[in-house]
């Protein structure tokens, strides 16, 4: 919605923590009914945060939304469904993400957490 990533800080400790706390920056332009669901889904507590249903139930979401109506009826033939996927591997396209240049390494957020599996950050989240 906003065109980039609701957390950004140039150190890890520092994103850990904006995440942990849910501070995000709010644009101007977002409606206080999309900033209230939008704080539900980056609530940091699993046990608060806002499931698929609590999502599909909320008036912004809700608003203009017409629901995909799945045929029931709809009978598949798995041939025909081999048949579209028969050989894709031939036109798989390979993301090459490696650095040939030697230039400084482009990350976002969830690619640093990745990388970090190892560490115990739970120091950095700590309420005090």
């Amino acid at each position: 919605m906003r065109g980039y990533l609701p957390f950004d800080e140039t150190d890890l400790p520092t994103l850990y923590q904006k995440i942990n706390a849910a501070d995000f920056m709010r644009p101007v332009w977002f409606s206080p009914a999309v900033t209230a669901l939008l704080q539900k889904i980056l609530d940091p507590n699993p046990e608060t945060r806002v499931n698929i249903e609590g999502i599909k139930r909320d008036p912004w979401f809700r608003k203009n939304y017409v629901a995909v109506r799945h045929n029931e009826d709809e009978v598949v033939n798995l041939d025909d469904v081999d048949a579209v996927f028969d050989d894709i591997e031939d036109r798989f396209v390979i993301e090459q993400s490696e650095n040939k240049d030697n230039g400084p390494l482009i990350m976002n957020a969830f690619e640093m957490i990745t990388l970090s599996q190892g560490l115990n950050l739970s120091a950095l989240f700590d309420r005090q």
